[in-house]
């Protein structure tokens, strides 16, 4: 009957372990975590970890050396009091080597985005309890990230080809809320908004209205928001 007892205990070990880390469950008798290691309080956590934002999308952990170990775990969350899972390094493992100030980053986090961590050690297949939980909050991208970002959405015409006026309508919402930002002159927005119109004499309903708010916004009878909210309609006319 102990036998018995003791198989099925050890089946509930795995399965608890099997879940995800909830940042309100971090202690140091924790045994929730998306890694198949144990934790054992013998193994030690290291003593301080750290996180920097780099850029607008890339965010650096480090943390303290703990001497004997064979690796280390790296988790993130967005949210403090959500679930934190596992990195995945360069290799498409979980296990990241100590490399001094910095050890490990996650790349692609938009801007102005807080990012949570926490750490563990792993030494002879068993692991600590969690770090102190770090924070970290990217960058705001400044103005030519964010120009070059927000035009690389804009559809661009084929060689020897003119765009559809679907295209066109939302080229010109770029241009628009790029303008709102005031990043660029108004010159500039003027001369990029007259390359924008359809040029021709047989035009179909749809291209004079966008040729008509196109003139507005470039003379400054109409507002930006405006111009986009009728842009918006236009694209959705037949």
């Amino acid at each position: 009957m102990k036998r018995i007892k003791s198989v099925v205990l050890a089946m509930m070990m795995v399965v608890v372990l099997a879940l995800p880390v909830m940042a309100g469950e971090l202690s140091e008798n924790t045994k929730q975590s998306n890694s198949s290691k144990i934790e054992s309080a013998s193994v030690k956590a290291p003593k301080t970890a750290k996180a920097k934002a780099v850029s607008s999308s890339q965010i650096k952990i480090g943390w303290s050396k703990v001497a004997g170990a064979d690796y280390y775990l790296v988790y993130s969350c967005d949210e403090k009091d959500g679930v934190f899972t596992l990195l995945v390094n360069s290799d498409g493992a979980n296990d990241f080597a100590w490399a001094g100030n910095y050890s490990a980053s996650v790349y692609d986090v938009p801007p102005s985005t807080t990012m949570y961590f926490m750490v563990a050690t792993v030494k002879d297949d068993y692991m600590s309890p969690y770090s102190k939980v770090v924070k970290a909050t990217t960058l705001r991208p400044n103005k030519s990230e964010q120009i070059t970002a927000m035009r690389a959405q804009e559809v661009i015409a084929p060689p020897g080809s003119t765009l559809a006026i679907n295209a066109r309508i939302n080229n010109l919402i770029i241009e628009l809320q790029i303008h709102k930002l005031r990043y660029e002159s108004n010159t500039t927005f003027k001369r990029i908004v007259q390359g924008m119109i359809v040029q021709g004499s047989n035009l179909t309903l749809k291209a004079k209205q966008y040729n008509n708010i196109s003139i507005q916004v470039m003379n400054g009878s109409m507002k930006d928001d405006e111009a986009i909210a009728q842009l918006q309609a236009l694209s959705l006319a037949k």
